[in-house]
């Protein structure tokens, strides 16, 4: 009998001590952490009307899509679009790139976006969600090529599909 809680307590000590350490490990209490703070935080004008999604490239430029307006018609058009910010510069405002080709910048209601760049050429191409004008029908893809030295977005394309839907929910207070 004196063997057996013998035996007893040493396989509960050493599930304890496992425990223990397994704690210890998960909760990370030796690992040296460095307090970074990646520096003031500021208002930056020029996204009245929201901001859906940023992406950021490998040079330092974020593109910020702003205007969408969640189902509210009436956002000016003048403040839809996609924005530039320069992490390298980070003292300065926000710049709308301009749109060349065959889209009109007031049928441009940008929601989120993706931003793929060629590993050979280095071109960037942004894929950004359009509800268009009216915005409980006219759901689509729009395809730009981005000119970093002019600030624009060329238009390439414009992608349609029955299955592109939106699903609405109304949240009830």
């Amino acid at each position: 009998m004196d063997l057996l809680l013998k035996a007893l307590f040493c396989v509960v000590l050493a599930y304890s001590v496992w425990h223990s350490l397994r704690v210890i490990y998960i909760t990370g209490l030796f690992v040296r952490r460095y307090n970074h703070q990646p520096g003031p935080c500021r208002i930056i004008p020029g996204i009245e009307y929201g901001s859906e999604d940023i992406q950021t490239l490998s040079n330092g430029i974020a593109l910020i899509t702003a205007g969408m307006n969640a189902g509210v018609t009436d956002t000016p058009h003048k403040f839809r679009g996609i924005y530039t910010f320069d992490f390298n510069n980070p003292n300065k405002n926000l710049t709308k790139l301009k749109f060349t080709g065959n889209l009109a910048e007031e049928d441009f209601v940008p929601h989120g976006f993706h931003v793929w760049t060629d590993k050979h050429t280095g071109s960037v191409t942004v894929f950004a969600v359009n509800h268009g004008r009216n915005y409980w029908d006219n759901e689509s893809v729009e395809v730009f090529k981005y000119d970093d030295k002019a600030q624009s977005l060329h238009h390439l394309r414009t992608i349609r599909d029955t299955n592109f839907r939106r699903y609405v929910i109304a949240w009830r207070v």
